[in-house]
């Protein structure tokens, strides 16, 4: 063989596993997707990412899985997550509190910003400070100013205990000088019933649509930086000037190291999504309004939130990793 034929030989063999390569990412997805949620059916996590599943698979012409994975508060799920194959066929649920928090606080088995590929954010959530529809506390300057001059007798709850409602009331209460009481509970539903029954003054979840609608309860404030939809004359915790403020964010991950192309097709996918009218109906349902944020935008919020909260929680009281 000639030597001209045997570099052209060589050539092609190099060339082959490029042209494989790309042909593989031209066919993506070859196979289902799974999508995993870190909680347990139900909630919005979970209904939310099943909204977007449903319409993401329509688009796409594959079956689009959602596979919950519950435990060790999404750490569980998001180590499973972050050591899933490269190829885009296993994504996931990304949010706040497990890339913010949770890693300051106990030791997990990933990095928030090098074991994942962020893609995109398409939803938020709203965790309002809420307080019984007869409470005699218009406005939250009054709940925390009878705080003030009331040491303890401010009881107050969660949905999630340590995550970024809870620290986001907790540093805003001490700023304001207030010594309160915060009552551990398992769920938005128990702190909505302490709440209800008189044994709380005051709450925080993310659930609050069907209390609000039935006129059992009334929002003094929202714990992050956005303002609730059609409810301006709730002040955001950024608008009080409070130490820290976090809205709930629901966006999209894979392992790190997913090929750009798998990224660039979900963040436009995501990006399609949030904007159709189904989508926007089925948020609606629970309270949600979605969000667009790219996946460099997305990313940059958790990191900024997680280096927040590394100055922030010492201050606390928290013990911190």
């Amino acid at each position: 063989m000639k030597r001209r034929d045997l570099l052209g030989a060589a050539s092609a063999a190099l060339a082959l596993p490029r042209l494989q390569c790309a042909l593989a990412q031209q066919r993506y997805p070859a196979r289902p997707v799974s999508l995993f949620v870190m909680t347990t059916p139900g909630g919005t996590a979970d209904l939310s990412m099943r909204a977007v599943a449903d319409l993401a698979q329509a688009k796409l012409g594959t079956p689009v899985v959602v596979e919950n994975r519950p435990g060790a508060g999404s750490a569980l799920g998001l180590t499973q997550l972050a050591r899933a194959e490269r190829d885009g066929h296993t994504l996931g649920q990304i949010t706040n509190s497990p890339i913010t928090v949770l890693p300051r606080l106990q030791k997990v088995e990933y990095d928030p910003h090098t074991s994942f590929t962020y893609i995109a954010q398409y939803l938020m959530l709203f965790t309002p400070v809420s307080v019984k529809a007869d409470s005699a506390f218009k406005t939250f300057q009054e709940m925390t100013d009878f705080g003030r001059k009331n040491p303890g007798k401010l009881r107050w709850s969660v949905a999630l205990p340590r995550g970024g409602a809870h620290i986001a009331t907790e540093a805003a209460l001490r700023q304001l000088g207030v010594q309160s009481t915060f009552v551990p509970l398992k769920g938005a539903a128990e702190a909505l019933t302490a709440l209800l029954a008189g044994d709380l003054e005051f709450i925080a979840v993310s659930s609050y649509g069907p209390a609000l609608a039935s006129g059992q309860i009334r929002l003094l404030a929202e714990c992050g930086t956005q303002k609730i939809p059609h409810m301006p004359q709730v002040p955001t915790f950024r608008e009080l000037g409070f130490p820290f403020a976090q809205t709930v964010a629901f966006g999209f991950g894979g392992p790190a190291g997913l090929p750009a192309s798998v990224a660039h097709l979900w963040e436009s996918l995501l990006r399609e999504i949030v904007a159709m009218p189904a989508f926007v109906e089925r948020a609606r349902k629970f309270n949600a309004t979605p969000a667009f944020l790219s996946g460099a935008e997305f990313g940059a919020t958790m990191r900024q939130d997680f280096d927040a909260l590394g100055k922030l929680l010492p201050q606390l009281g928290f013990k911190t990793q």
